[in-house]
């Protein structure tokens, strides 16, 4: 009989369905399926998530490359920030906090910034306004 230390496996609850349509295909290596998917997933979005530098916004990351937006007011024009290592990139200056980005794109009036700003990670897709991702 072969024994398998199991102090180096969790234990992951899937839906007894998704395991079972799984177990129909492939009877005999279900756990090594999941974990060569789990890994390749892992390699293929691996990208999005290798970035040491950043800027902290409380305690939301945005990783180096990350786009800022705010709509402009009284138009449809967007200003557009870029985080850049620790900083906060908006027409070629430096900006203190997000907040003050967006402050500076209203016409230096006090803004929500959680509201008022969208953002885009580097591999982002869409924009999403920044309260979405509050904690």
């Amino acid at each position: 009989m072969i024994t398998t230390n199991l102090d180096g496996f969790v234990c992951v609850p899937l839906p007894a369905d998704l395991y079972n349509e799984v177990l129909k295909r492939y009877p005999d290596r279900v756990s090594t399926l999941i974990r060569d998917v789990t890994e390749a997933f892992l390699e293929n979005t691996k990208d999005d998530f290798s970035s040491d530098s950043g800027f902290y916004w409380d305690s939301l990351f945005l990783p180096s490359y990350t786009e800022l937006r705010v709509k402009e007011s009284r138009s449809n024009n967007y200003g557009v920030a870029k985080i850049i290592n620790e900083q906060v990139i908006y027409e070629g200056k430096t900006m203190k906090s997000v907040s003050q980005f967006a402050s500076k794109v209203r016409n230096n009036t006090s803004v929500n910034a959680w509201i008022t700003v969208e953002i885009k990670r580097p591999n982002d897709h869409t924009w999403k306004l920044a309260d979405k991702f509050r904690r």
